[in-house]
Order: structure tokens, then sequence, then C-alpha cells
């Protein structure tokens, strides 16, 4: 099990969390915000934190800064794989919206830029309907289904988007909950 904190960096337990080590080694700040495992090879993760995206080969022994095609200087906040086709990466990347990689996360480009909001602080794949979740600080979630994720151009809402929109924000003891689907 990996850890990630917002002052102290990564670590591991392999004890059911009887015990955590630092796994630290190539992290450049202690802000760990994400933390994915590549479901081809349990060795393999990626980190998502304020100076951007590293990757370990190693289970966390050590680490270095990854991924071309990312903004300067990305605060990643969350990092998605697809389960189905592991090289399918989703980040979500503060003040930046969305990014995708179809090589594992090796090269990255933009997805999704039509977000109303880009400070992205979920992502949520859904691989038997090839729907990306994102949820935002403050317009709520959105949903995109591309017609075909193997292409590595950006690709805008073709389908269907869903807005979903939670008030107040943030809630106190009652919520109104506000859909629209848009073709």
């Amino acid at each position: 099990v990996y850890a990630g904190t917002d002052s102290t960096g990564a670590f591991k337990t392999v004890n059911g969390g009887s015990s955590w080590s630092a796994i630290n080694s190539g992290l450049t700040q202690p802000y760990v915000y994400a933390i994915a495992v590549d479901p081809r090879s349990p060795n393999r993760i990626l980190i998502g934190s304020e100076a951007g995206l590293f990757l370990s080969t190693n289970a966390g022994a050590a680490w270095s800064a990854w991924g071309n095609g990312l903004p300067p200087a990305p605060s990643i906040r969350v990092i998605v794989f697809d389960p189905n086709s592991p090289g399918l990466v989703f980040a979500g990347i503060w003040e930046r919206g969305v990014y995708r990689s179809v090589d594992g996360g090796t090269t990255w480009t933009a997805f999704g830029a039509d977000l109303p909001d880009l400070k992205v602080y979920a992502l949520a794949y859904d691989s038997s309907r090839r729907t990306l979740y994102a949820g935002t600080r403050l317009r709520g979630v959105f949903a995109y289904t591309p017609l075909s994720t193997d292409v590595p151009d950006p690709i805008a809402p073709e389908e269907s988007s869903l807005r979903l929109v939670a008030g107040p924000n943030p809630v106190l003891q009652q919520t109104d909950i506000r859909f629209s689907i848009l073709r």
C-alpha cells in the first residue's frame, strides 16, 4: 500500500499498515497528491505532486521526473489508469484540466479542454463505457465519452457530456442536485 502526504512525501507499507517507510528518493518536494500503480506491473508507479509527475519502476525505491507534453510545473492532483487498457492514463492537473497518455504516461496531450473549471480534484474511468468522469472544484462532475481511446490527439466530447451541480457548496444540512445532459 502506498500513501502520499502534503508535507512529508510518499510512504509504503508491506505489512497492512503496521509500519510505514518513506520512499522519497528522487522526489523534489514533499507534496504528494496522487499515487497510481500501473495494472501491467505492480513495480511501476506514478506519483502526482506539486512539482509534477514522477515514475518509479522499482516499487518506490527511487523516482524520476516523467512525462513529456505536460505543462510546465504541473500540480498533478489525480492519476487514473484504465485497467483494461493500462497504456491509457489520465491526469487531473490543478488549473490546467485533464491530460491523457496512451503510452503508459510517457507522453501526454490535453484532454477535455472545454471543462468550465480547470481545477480538477477527482477522476474516475469507466472502461466498460470508455467514459472519464472529472470532478472539479466548483462546477461539478463532467463525463467524457470519446469515440476512440487509442487516438493520441485530444478528443472533445463527441457523444455526450453530463454536468452535475450540487449546492450550496459546501453542503451544510441539505443540498440540491441539478443535472443536464449536453449533446
